[in-house]
Order: structure tokens, then sequence, then C-alpha cells
């Protein structure tokens, strides 16, 4: 039986190596590279094996996955600089026409996939030790899996190379500098949308957590049968909130507690807005670059109908006979970037719905304190109306889930990091390879910074 160790694109990892060892494709744009490494073993072997180690296939793919994307992205990136020095050669050869030295970077440019496919003749064989290593490991304390032989295999397909000189110039030194404005832009409110959906999970957990413990509190109360209708409703939102017998039925937990829940609701407040202004200012800068797209759309079919052959001068009416970016570079730029628009746009409205939330939290939090406060006096059930509003607030606080207000549509929060980068990916690739580095690294950079969190 077959099981997989990595599968996925490795172009990513592959400009990554790329731009450390400063041979990121200028002339080229590089493809996808679907790989997928497998592991296999005779019928049953690798099953029952894994049921004497249940992390077994992952310690495999761990391993594997470090091979794939370092080992093999590397080799790979050696192949793209291969082919960056020899395109560089050839451009700057004095005794090659121009139409010479297109057919010979074309040529080159044209053996980059196979290239590439090929270093799966060096990279299998450190596949498959990786997997054994594992195995082995797993033998010296099952013997019984000695017999068995493993087996690695692994597959690579690089698409079609297509050449981008100069395509970034498309749109200029200033439509350049704004792709690259955007993406920073973008970057750093994926970021903030990132923190925010960790964040509104705390802010969460802590308002029911509150919430359970002014129930714990309510129900231990010896004067509790003198406001029975109370206590009926407690006792509907207790399973909605789950059992309340492992919370430390204090008031002074509640008064912490409420504290901590005030914090997080002003933390989030500020952390939605920096979200919300960033990307703002990504739409702001996409505004300037859509202009900038279609002016210069606007200039080549002027200059195709300017080069319109006249009537009754042997052309023919309507003819064009200089071709304008209908549908190419400039075409595919424009929808790309009208895609992360649009996804900056549906961002904004979960950051919305997101704060309008963090407001019902406020009020929320409100509402607790004054309880919270009679409670501490030791002055309830005096004091009815405290405690008939809080009882009113918990329900909201049982059952209003925070993140299906932020989660309408098909975008929803927790998404909306990923899918910034990549659309953010998908219009830095129509800019180019060190468009496409640029984003990469930013995003890198955002990852990085997620995690440590």
């Amino acid at each position: 039986m077959e099981f997989t160790l990595w599968t996925g694109d490795l172009q990513l990892f592959v400009l990554k190596e790329c731009a450390q060892a400063n041979c990121s494709p200028k002339h080229f744009q590089l493809p996808k590279i679907e790989v997928s490494a497998t592991v296999s073993a005779p019928p049953g072997a690798m099953e029952d094996a894994m049921k004497a180690d249940p992390l077994l296939l992952q310690k495999m793919q761990t391993a594997g996955k470090q091979t794939v994307e370092q080992d093999l992205a590397k080799l790979m990136a050696y192949w793209v600089g291969m082919a960056e020095a020899e395109i560089a050669k050839i451009e700057s050869s004095t005794s090659l026409s121009v139409a010479n030295k297109d057919a010979q970077i074309r040529m080159v440019v044209q053996k980059v996939p196979q290239n590439l496919a090929q270093t799966k003749m060096q990279i299998l064989p450190k596949v498959e030790s990786s997997a054994k290593k594992v195995w082995d490991d797993l033998c010296k304390v099952r013997s019984g899996y000695r017999k068995y032989q493993i087996h690695c295999g692994l597959h690579i397909a690089a698409g079609s190379v297509k050449i981008v000189t100069g395509v970034v110039s498309t749109v200029g030194t200033g439509g350049v500098s704004l792709v690259f404005g955007i993406i920073g832009i973008a970057a750093s409110a994926a970021s903030v949308v990132g923190e925010l959906w960790s964040m509104s999970k705390d802010a969460e957990k802590v308002e029911k957590d509150v919430a359970k413990s002014i129930i714990a509190v309510l129900k231990k109360r010896p004067d509790a049968t003198k406001w029975n209708t109370f206590v009926a409703s407690v006792q509907t939102i207790v399973r909605d909130l789950a059992p309340t017998d492992l919370v430390i039925a204090s008031e002074m937990r509640c008064k912490e507690g409420n504290e901590l829940l005030g914090h997080k609701l002003e933390g989030l407040d500020v952390k939605a807005h920096d979200g919300a202004v960033s990307l703002n200012a990504a739409l702001e800068k996409s505004d300037e670059l859509m202009n900038v797209l279609r002016q210069e759309q606007e200039k080549r079919v002027a200059a195709a109908v300017a080069a319109t052959p006249a009537p009754g001068l042997g052309g023919r009416r309507n003819a064009m006979t200089v071709p304008y970016d209908s549908g190419n570079q400039i075409e595919k730029q424009t929808r790309a970037l009208e895609k992360l628009e649009g996804v900056i746009n549906g961002t904004i409205e979960k950051i919305i719905a997101l704060s309008e939330r963090v407001e019902k939290g406020k009020t929320i939090h409100a509402g607790f304190e004054e309880t919270i406060n009679h409670l501490m006096k030791k002055n309830v059930p005096q004091h009815m109306p405290a405690v008939a509003k809080v009882i009113g607030l918990l329900p909201i606080a049982a059952t209003l889930d925070w993140h299906k207000i932020a989660q309408e549509g098909a975008l929803k929060l927790e998404y909306c990091k990923d899918t910034i980068e990549e659309v953010s990916l998908q219009l830095a690739e129509t800019f180019g390879p060190e468009a496409s580095n640029y984003a990469y690294e930013k995003f890198q950079k955002v990852k990085r910074k997620v995690a440590t969190k």
C-alpha cells in the first residue's frame, strides 16, 4: 500500500532558495512544480506498523518534508540559476542578432522544466533514506518488521516556462512601485487579521467563563429561593454554557475574569481599527494602480489605431497592424488586481462585523461589572434589577458565537489572512519574478510573526 509523504506545488520553496542564493529568475517566470513523494511497503506491513507506532507515518512525513522543501528546492534553485546565467551570457553577446538571441533564450527556458524534473534522480535516494531511518528506528523495538522493505517514489511535473522579460515595464516604474506598495500593505493587514482571529477566540472564551462563574455564584446564594423565576432562567442558560461544577464560584474570581474581559475587548477594538486602516490604504493604492493599468491599455489601443493603414492606401478598413495587449499581460494584471480588491473588501466587512460584536461584548462586560459589584456587597436579591439585567445578557454570551457574525458569506475571518496571501501572490506573479519574490518574502514574515504569538 502507498502513503503520501509530501504533495503540493514546490514553486514558492524554490523561489525562496533562489532568493537566498541570489539567483532569482528575472527573464522567465518559474512554473508550477507539482511534486508527490510517497512511501510503500508489502500489503499489510505499513498498516500493521502504524498500529505499533501511530506516529510512524507522521515521523516519515516530517523527515520527507524537510528533504523535499529544502534539499529538493535547493537543487531546483541551482538549475534556475544556471538558466539565468546562460540567458545573461546570451544577452551580453555582441555577435548575435536580436532574433538569434531571442531564439537561444527560448531554447534555454524550454529546458528548465526538464531539468527540474531530472532532480528526481538526485533526490529520490535521500527521500528514501529519510523514510528508512524512521522505519529502522521502529525495527529496533519491533524486530518483526525487519523482514519488510519499504520503497519511496517521487513524481515531479513542472509546467511550461514563460519568458517575462519586459513584463514589469508594461506599467512603468511608477506602476511597479505601486505593486510593491500594495503587497507590503496587504501583508501587514494579513498579519493584523491573523491576530484578530486569535484575539477574538480568546475574548469569546473569557466572556463565557465569566458568565459561568456568575451563574455558579448565583446558584449558591442561600436566598436564591426568593427569586425562583431568575433561577429557572439561570438553569436554562447553564445548559447552553456547559456545566459549572468546575467553576470556582467566588465573587473575586468573577471580578478578575471580567477585568480580563475588558482588557481583551479594548485590545480587539484597537486591533480591528488598525486592520481596517491598513486594508483601506491597500484599496487606495489599488485604485492608483488600476488607473495606471487602464491608461497603459488606452495608450496601446491608441497606438494600434494610429498604425492602422488608412482606406485607399492598400490597407483594409479597421485592420490593426500593431497588436495591443487585449486579453494578455495588462488584462491579467487587471483581473488579479480586481480579485485582490474583492478579498480586501470582504475582509473589511468581516472586521466591521467583528467590531459590532465587540460593542455587544462591551455591553455584556458593563452588565457583568454591575452585577458583580452587587454580589461582592452581598446585597442580592435586594438589587433584582441588576440581576435581571445580567440574566438578560447571559443568553447572548451563551449563544452568540463571535465568529458566526464574522463568517457570513464565503470568506470567513478565519481564512482571510491566507486568502489575502493567495491573491496577493497571484497579483505579484503577473508583474514578474521580482514582484513574486518580494511578495513571498513579505508573507513569510507574516507567517513567522503569527507563529510566535
